[in-house]
Order: structure tokens, then C-alpha cells, then sequence
């Protein structure tokens, strides 16, 4: 688990926030994700209007790179 420090600096505002989207894309699929990290994501989701926005925008690579891999589980 992470600290909230930790999560404070690794998710700060000071970064580009596509990096930031990209990290909390990598930190919410993370085994170890907790209550915690959860209120930070929302924290940061809820800061600034571009933040959600970056969001989606990873969320949706996310998915477009996910899916070949999605597709050939089901054969």
C-alpha cells in the first residue's frame, strides 16, 4: 500500500496531467490498490475539469490496447 504522502507526490499536480491519467490508469488496475488510493484518485478526478478529462482519454487507449488481448481469451 502506499503512503499518502507517497500518492500526494507521485499524483501531484506539478505533473503533465496525461502522465498523472496514465499513472492512475497503471495504479487502479494495481493488485495492492486501496480505500486510500481510491480517495486520492477521486481527489485529484474531481481537482480540476481537465483531470477527468485526461482521464477518459487514457481510459479509452487503455481499452483499444486491451482489446486484441480481450478477443483472443475468448477464442
Amino acid at each position: 500500500m502506499h503512503g499518502r504522502k507517497s500518492l500526494d507526490r507521485m499524483f501531484s499536480d506539478k505533473a503533465a496531467p496525461e502522465r498523472t491519467a496514465a499513472q492512475w490508469i497503471a495504479r487502479l488496475n494495481a493488485d495492492d490498490f486501496s480505500a486510500q488510493d481510491a480517495i486520492v484518485f477521486r481527489e485529484w478526478l474531481t481537482a480540476n475539469p481537465e483531470h477527468a478529462e485526461r482521464f477518459e482519454r487514457a481510459t479509452d487507449l487503455w481499452d483499444m490496447v486491451l482489446e486484441p488481448h480481450r478477443r483472443a481469451r475468448r477464442w
